[in-house]
């Protein structure tokens, strides 16, 4: 009886969520495109996110967001853009501390995987060279093995030599005193190895990319939790000409040719969400009242978990600047970023048929053929950056307590050139508006709020 009563409670669950999802979803048709939030993806997602990897709820959320906007990832002819997709699992559980410090890490590296993606299309050089070898020896003597011979000893040799040889008598007496066995302390001599027969293949593929990159925007992000502390995030990037041409305008210190105006950033942002602000990471494009704004998302923790105030109001602030920096960081990214990428690559195998002289006993084991397969692989990358920013803009300062009990601060930047041209005259304003904090639900996955229309640029 409990398992059916248990049975038709979920089967009640499942179908309120459908109906809440499908009400959710004609009311999302009513909202602005640049301003449309991801609640219908995230409660889709609560009917596949049992029995899933944190991993593949991230990526079927990116998935359907690239399907329901019918996007081609990589480079998308029909639209002139290039989109791509990168993911990287968050390194420790949600136990840990610092896990929303390593979240915040977890984007970096996705966003950077998805850099290394496009510019790797932009163009790479590859080096790659086959290295064959063969050695066999069929010598009448390859079954012997040559004793080591003595350079000759020197007078402290011989005194160390005797003074071992003394000390392991005394020694070996006194064990037998004891009852103890000598001979099963003494150490063995080594085996001894010898190569009669090898031949190995290897192939070294070198790629390197070397790309000037600017105007690249985040899209959306998708986060996948499978229920047990373990979180992804996926990061949907894109590029186009006219978004490079934007950076290269305000980089030079230039009014972009972009008329298109909207409304003021306060109406279009979940300001007073915090709950929504910790799944926005990176650049977004976006138009205010004076034209195109760019929007950066900066976020790092407050792990501090102590009762003493001051040290508390320390770490807070500490955090807040590390947020900051990291949301300026990505802004000199988009107006001016450099990527150098380089993998190597060896794959191959190795046959041989090794002597081997048993030291302890001084028997011979018949060699048999090994083989052996080569598999390595090794990959650097780098993203640097250089601008000078004049008129960074603070919009808002947050924090957000997780339910399970992580702070996380936020801090949001803008940039344009209304900014640059306000600074040049007076200085940039900052402004701070109170956070709040609310909690959410554990397992699935969501999708990060959709600001960016993917047609303005």
């Amino acid at each position: 009886m409990r398992k059916i009563f248990l049975m038709t409670m979920l089967s009640g669950l499942f179908t309120l969520s459908l109906t809440a999802a499908e009400d959710a979803a004609v009311d999302a048709a009513t909202v602005d495109e640049t301003t449309a939030l991801a609640d219908v993806k995230n409660v889709a997602t609560s009917a596949f996110a049992d029995n899933k990897s944190a991993d593949d709820i991230a990526r079927e959320l990116a998935e359907k967001y690239l399907a329901d906007n019918g996007i081609v990832e990589g480079y998308d002819a029909n639209k002139d853009k290039s989109f791509y997709l990168g993911m990287r699992t968050v390194s420790v559980n949600a136990a840990n501390p610092d896990f929303a410090k390593f979240r915040a890490l977890a984007y970096d590296q996705a966003f950077s995987d998805a850099v290394a993606a496009f510019a790797a299309f932009c163009g790479k050089q590859i080096t790659t060279q086959a290295l064959s070898s063969l050695f066999s020896d069929n010598s009448s003597d390859a079954r012997e093995f040559a004793e080591a011979l003595s350079a000759g000893r020197t007078e402290i040799d011989a005194l160390a030599e005797k003074a071992v040889a003394a000390t392991g008598a005394k020694l070996d007496a006194a064990l037998k005193e004891c009852g103890v066995d000598p001979e099963q302390w003494n150490a063995a001599p080594p085996d001894q190895k010898k190569t009669l027969f090898e031949e190995s293949f290897r192939r070294i593929t070198l790629e390197r990319v070397t790309k000037s990159l600017s105007g690249i925007s985040t899209i959306m992000n998708f986060i996948g939790q499978d229920g047990k502390g373990n979180e992804s995030i996926a990061v949907l990037i894109m590029y186009s000409p006219k978004s490079a041409e934007l950076a290269a305008a305000l980089r030079r210190g230039q009014r972009p040719a972009i008329a298109k105006i909207g409304k003021p950033l306060r109406e279009q942002l979940p300001l007073n969400d915090a709950q929504k602000l910790q799944d926005l990471l990176g650049v977004r494009l976006l138009f205010d009242e004076q034209g195109p704004v760019i929007v950066s998302y900066g976020q790092w923790a407050n792990s501090y978990a102590g009762d003493n105030a001051s040290m508390r109001s320390s770490q807070e602030r500490i955090a807040s600047d590390t947020a900051q920096t990291n949301a300026t960081a990505q802004l000199a990214e988009f107006l001016s970023a450099n990527f150098d990428g380089k993998t190597e690559t060896e794959t191959g195998q190795r046959a041989a048929q090794e002597l081997i002289k048993k030291g302890e006993t001084g028997d011979l084991i018949e060699p048999d053929t090994a083989a052996k397969l080569i598999n390595i692989r090794k990959t650097s990358a780098k993203r640097h950056s250089s601008a000078h920013l004049q008129g960074v803009n603070v919009l808002k300062k947050w924090k957000y307590r997780t339910p399970d009990g992580h702070e996380v601060v936020g801090v949001i930047v803008t940039y344009s050139f209304a900014n640059m041209e306000a600074a040049k005259k007076a200085g940039a304003v900052k402004s701070a508006t109170p956070a709040t904090r609310q909690s959410n639900g554990t397992p699935g996955g969501r999708a990060s709020e959709e600001q960016m229309s993917i047609d303005d640029f």
